[in-house]
């Protein structure tokens, strides 16, 4: 039986700070926002957040991460698996083109960049040229060429205190045919479904050169008009930013992927809140060294694909967060929860 798409009623636009203060307010605490910056504060206690990214997070944690080196070199400390790779500089781009030819099949990405920006997936030397202009759009230093882990899929794993809290599998962006709408009218359809989730409604599929590409080696434009039941895809990329398609999954992981993900965050010291991005054959399948990679991680992830999936159960993690930020600030909520904020989220949901 399918699963069956969320559709949230009444919700109102996302927003990563009202959620969290929402949180904060609930158990007590007082809240200010200045531009980017959330301030949840007690007497004089207080915690300031940038999104998901908490003043508890040591600058150390955020810079590794950041230094896609540093991360991979965390990673192999970690005793986790992670893509083979190499960064080059800027000015070798034929090196570059030579290591994505010994892959065969590569990702090409910034070295610094973050949320999928300049990242191509499934790079052949055919392809190898318009990753490498997408990538440097996005560098300020070095570009990576990973080798691609292929027939798997990406699920970001939330570590709150090294403790994984949620995981949302997130698919790239494609199309059903139905014999009757051309590509550019199956992609309308998609985004007015997008419209009714208040994380997604901000965040359509758009078309670019890059998408055209793909759409091309599947010999189709935004004209044709794909077969009943054939399957469509518009990128290679899954993040939900840029059309890529969320499913809840936190109750069926297998709890050894679940343990990569804290094993990463353990070993990056000073990471409070954090994304842990591993490519699986199959998450909820026993870890083993060569059925799974860790991608990378980051110190703000987005928290709108667990509590606004497309699929599954919402997991309110600006709660998880909210109450892990009072422990470290030495408190106890000045009183307790008024109500549980999942139980809005859960009002909010229809499924079709």
């Amino acid at each position: 039986m399918p699963i069956a798409l969320n559709w949230y009623e009444d919700a109102e636009e996302f927003d990563t700070k009202k959620l969290l203060a929402l949180e904060f307010q609930k158990l007590g605490l007082q809240t200010r926002v200045r531009g980017p910056l959330l301030t949840a504060s007690a007497g004089r206690e207080k915690c300031q957040l940038l999104e998901a990214e908490t003043c508890f997070t040591a600058l150390t944690a955020f810079r590794i991460l950041k230094d896609k080196r540093l991360a991979r070199a965390a990673f192999k400390r970690a005793g986790v698996s992670f893509a083979e790779g190499k960064t080059f500089k800027l000015s070798n781009k034929e090196s570059a083109r030579e290591k994505v030819i010994e892959f065969g099949n590569a990702v090409v990405k910034p070295f610094d960049g973050n949320k999928g920006r300049g990242v191509s997936v499934n790079v052949t030397p055919a392809t190898f040229d318009e990753a490498w202009k997408a990538a440097l759009q996005s560098v300020t230093t070095h570009i990576l060429v990973e080798k691609c882990f292929t027939g798997g899929s990406e699920a970001r794993y939330l570590v709150v205190d090294s403790q994984c809290v949620a995981v949302a599998n997130r698919v790239p962006p494609f199309l059903i045919g139905n014999g009757i709408d051309t590509v550019s009218q199956l992609i309308a359809a998609k985004n007015n479904i997008r419209s009714n989730n208040p994380h997604l409604r901000d965040r359509p599929i758009i078309i670019d050169e890059y998408r055209k590409l793909i759409l091309s080696s599947q010999k189709l434009d935004l004209s044709s008009i794909p077969e009943r039941g054939r399957k469509v895809t518009v990128d290679w990329k899954s993040n939900a930013s840029t059309g890529g398609e969320t499913t809840e999954i936190t109750d069926i992981v297998h709890p050894s992927m679940k343990r990569i993900a804290e094993r990463v965050a353990r070993t990056i010291q000073g990471l409070h809140v954090g994304g842990i991005d591993i490519l699986a054959n199959d998450h909820t399948s026993k870890a083993t060294a060569s059925n799974y990679i860790v991608i990378e991680a980051n110190t703000r992830p987005d928290l709108g694909i667990h509590l606004f999936p497309m699929y599954g159960r919402p997991v309110n993690v600006s709660k998880i967060i909210a109450e892990s930020c009072i422990k470290h600030m030495g408190l106890v909520g000045a009183r307790p929860p008024v109500a549980e904020t999942y139980g809005r989220l859960e009002s909010m949901i229809t499924v079709t």
